[in-house]
């Protein structure tokens, strides 16, 4: 029936557009915490104590390592999507 086909398709996409806003939500969290390296780093220059310039600069350093370790994690697609959802608007037409 159509509106079981109509469905299965609702759910497909729905599937799909969890898995991207979860992985926009990791690309979010990704531009923070580079954004607070940039901080960090910034700030400690501002500071006249060597202890307190070595400490935010550590925490930057530690940060950045986090910060390349998540994005190593992060799906990089060169070509397209593999996860995309299945294309069913050919297969509704030709119903």
């Amino acid at each position: 029936m159509v509106s079981d086909r109509d469905a299965a398709k609702a759910e497909a996409y729905l599937a799909y557009a969890d898995i991207a806003a979860t992985t926009s939500t990791k690309f979010v969290l990704l531009a923070v915490l580079l954004a607070l390296v940039l901080f960090f780093a910034s700030v400690a220059t501002k500071f006249s104590g060597p202890k307190v310039q070595v400490l935010l600069t550590l925490l930057a350093l530690v940060l950045l390592v986090v910060s390349s370790i998540r994005m190593l994690g992060l799906p990089q697609y060169v070509s397209g999507r593999p996860d995309a959802p299945p294309d069913l608007s050919a297969s509704a037409q030709g119903a």
